[in-house]
């Protein structure tokens, strides 16, 4: 309801059609605890229908194409993500000022799907984290009756539902000419010293790492006196997935570098997170290689925090209360080969008020900007959504009947030089 939807309703009987059309394609073979497309049976696609899908695919890519135009020397591309909340995280007793029927797992489910129906309509570029293992089924299919492909990593563990990120895109319009999904925790080096600490974070999930909580700073990990290299035993025991894609459109034969990641919510441990919002940038910079690149996901990072300072300048110094210990990690260092510009700070000249908000029990109302579109400096940033400040909000907590997350869907629209 926050998002601005007049481009979109002029085409809303395009977007109707396109989705009853789907519904017709749908096998109803999902997980027996998600059979949310899989009402009633559906009728096998006559040839005639399928003639008339391609007829509405090409459709949309006019429609995207005519929605606002960019310079003959740019593609114009739409880039969105969003933090979807696990299946397994959504539990009343976590939520407790939600609503029960909000909370349910094939109502949120549904109701996200119709949030990338909208995205599909316009042939974005979609960035999802918190993908859980039980949705991963459902939304494949989603995407792929949707003429998308959707490149899918999982990790977290059973209580977070193995959690992970994915990253959908037209097929229509783009082939994928490489792809990478990896763990970044593994780089760089580990300081041998820190290596036996390792093992025990593996076995265990810090509570600080299922909740949004703000805590001051302990140990090395944090500004602190400690053991000098806490920090890296706790930043190699994440078990957070980075995904890339080099995207190459067909038309054009330009090629884009689309990347996703899901920081740590270590927010207690801000050297922690400078660690991997390093890694997350510099991983996708050198993969990218002077192609236009957009990184956009959940970062956990304040605009106020070392980690969001170090992705827009491009350096953190080593006076910085958050810059990590160096003393046995070779010649690695946090500093990027230059720094991401924020899209909404391109256009609004500052961040979003907030993309989560969350009421989590016991702790208290979080509001405040996690989420971002970093792009390359190449990369024009044309046009953002439009968000709600939180003084606009009258529930308590999200996930609501309007949102189904506890996170905003963010979305921009870019030019991408030729």
């Amino acid at each position: 309801m926050w998002r601005s939807l007049a481009r979109r309703s002029e085409h809303g009987g395009l977007r109707v059609f396109m989705r009853s059309l789907r519904e017709t394609r749908c096998s109803g073979n999902l997980d027996t605890e998600e059979r949310v497309l899989s009402e009633p049976p559906r009728r096998p696609v006559s040839a005639q229908t399928s003639a008339i899908a391609q007829d509405m695919i090409n459709e949309r890519i006019k429609l995207m194409d005519q929605q606002a135009p960019t310079r003959a020397d740019e593609v114009n591309q739409r880039v969105v993500t969003y933090n979807v909340l696990s299946s397994s995280l959504s539990q009343k007793s976590r939520f407790s000022k939600c609503m029960s029927e909000d909370l349910e797992s094939r109502t949120r489910l549904k109701r996200v799907i119709s949030k990338l129906d909208n995205e599909v309509l316009l042939g974005s570029v979609i960035c999802l984290q918190e993908v859980s293992m039980s949705w991963s089924g459902p939304l494949s299919d989603f995407f792929a009756q949707s003429g998308y492909k959707f490149v899918l990593g999982l990790s977290g563990n059973f209580s977070n539902g193995y959690l992970g990120v994915g990253i959908a895109y037209p097929s229509e319009k783009y082939d994928v000419v490489e792809e990478l999904i990896e763990r970044l925790g593994k780089n760089p080096k580990m300081p041998k010293t820190a290596a036996a600490k390792k093992d025990s974070f593996e076995e265990s999930e810090s509570t600080s790492t299922k909740l949004r909580v703000w805590r001051t700073p302990v140990g090395a990990a944090g500004k602190g006196k400690g053991l000098a290299l806490d920090e890296w035993a706790f930043a190699k025991s994440r078990p957070n997935i980075f995904a890339f894609l080099r995207l190459q459109c067909k038309q054009t034969g330009k090629t884009v570098c689309c990347s996703t990641y899901h920081m740590p919510c270590a927010f207690f441990a801000p050297k922690v997170m400078v660690i991997h919002a390093a890694l997350a940038v510099q991983s996708a910079q050198r993969l990218a290689n002077g192609d236009p690149l957009l990184l956009a996901g959940d970062f956990n990072m304040k605009i106020s925090d070392p980690a969001y300072r170090l992705v827009t300048t491009g350096k953190l110094t080593q006076e910085s209360g958050a810059f990590p210990n160096l003393s046995e990690v070779g010649e690695w260092t946090p500093n990027l080969q230059e720094p991401m510009k924020s899209a909404y700070m391109s256009v609004n000249g500052n961040e979003p008020d907030f993309t989560n908000y969350a009421h989590i029990s016991s702790q208290g109302l979080f509001v405040d900007c996690l989420d971002y579109i970093f792009v390359s400096n190449d990369v024009k940033v044309l046009e953002v959504d439009p968000l709600p400040h939180r003084s606009e909000i009258t529930t308590p907590s999200f996930p609501s009947k309007e949102e189904p997350s506890d996170h905003l869907l963010i979305g921009a629209r870019v030019g991408i030089p030729l």
